[in-house]
């Protein structure tokens, strides 16, 4: 188990850092901090989002989407 660790991390390595702006950042820690059921919501808005015309989001998905914006606060 160490050795595929190490193999991992020496992987990881040889790749070029990441170019992150503060946005994606800030995105990225947001959604860490979300329930798996607010993220679940949160990609049947974006599911919704795609649909003409765009359904209106329920209750559940309301506050999920609250949620989110909470985190980035």
């Amino acid at each position: 188990m160490q050795s595929i660790q190490r193999r991992l991390e020496k992987l990881g390595k040889s790749f070029p850092p990441l170019n992150d702006t503060r946005e994606k950042s800030l995105a990225a820690a947001a959604l860490s901090s979300l329930s798996n059921e607010v993220l679940l919501l949160l990609g049947d808005i974006i599911d919704k989002q795609e649909l003409s015309p765009v359904p209106p989001l329920s209750e559940p998905e309301l506050q999920a989407l609250e949620a989110y914006n909470n985190a980035l606060e």
